[in-house]
């Protein structure tokens, strides 16, 4: 019954490490990811690119946030669990994630307000929008009765 309870802990072990193999490989992608954009925003390219980059971050953190998820499933007092615990992978990760989505936030924003954009988000300006003057309808002016002051029944 000894092996039985050894072979119950060795799964346990290799499933715990497999999940933290994952969430390692998942921090890696979010870091390289951040790093791609500070460089990216140094010269910072069209919109809809931008966009399409905080799009990918943002599923990124999803998959690493599902990780963590399952990771905290496990028995806290596993020795690969308390290592990972203890050099807070996934704290870091989340700061530089949050700095990364925050610059790009910034520079989506900042590229719209200087140049519209045309609605297909081909990234180029279009030409300044010309404003029409439109002819709007106005309800018929109404004489209302002026009060006195005076209160009277009947």
């Amino acid at each position: 019954m000894g092996n039985d309870t050894k072979d119950v802990d060795e799964t346990m072990v290799a499933t715990v490490q497999d999940v933290l193999n994952q969430m390692h490989a998942q921090l890696q992608s979010i870091n390289l990811q951040v790093n791609s954009i500070q460089e990216l925003v140094t010269n910072p390219p069209p919109v809809p690119i931008l966009q399409n980059r905080l799009r990918i971050l943002h599923e990124s953190w999803s998959n690493c946030h599902d990780i963590q998820l399952r990771l905290v499933c496990f028995d806290p007092d596993t020795e690969a669990i308390q290592r990972y615990t203890k050099d807070d992978a996934f704290g870091q990760a989340e700061h530089r994630y949050l700095q990364a989505t925050d610059l790009l936030s910034l520079h989506i924003a900042t590229a719209d307000a200087i140049s519209p954009r045309q609605p297909d988000g081909s990234g180029q300006a279009s030409a300044p929008v010309k404003r029409e003057a439109r002819h709007v309808d106005h309800l018929p002016k109404i004489t209302l009765p002026v009060f006195s002051g005076k209160y009277r029944v009947g």
